[in-house]
């Protein structure tokens, strides 16, 4: 392996271990999320915030990630016409 997330010729085969690693990013972020929001304390607006930010940043990673692009296309293949338009 030449680097990371790349094959040489001696491997054909695709280094699938940064997937995997940005997979379990995904699972523990969104994982994390609402024990994170209920932590704001009332009233605390910087803190919400700050939180919100955070929120944002790991909903656009996940958007302009192939995650989810993937995932959209085989959801809406097992998805009714009626589960689509929602």
């Amino acid at each position: 392996m030449s680097a990371a997330g790349s094959s040489t010729a001696a491997s054909p085969y695709a280094d699938t271990r940064d997937m995997y690693t940005v997979h379990a990013m995904f699972r523990r972020e969104f994982a994390l999320l609402p024990g994170l929001v209920r932590s704001v304390p009332p009233k605390d607006a910087d803190r919400a915030q700050v939180v919100a930010g955070h929120i944002e940043l790991v909903n656009l990673m996940l958007h302009r990630s192939s995650t989810w692009r993937k995932a959209i296309t085989r959801a809406s293949k097992s998805c009714s016409p009626r589960q689509q338009t929602g």
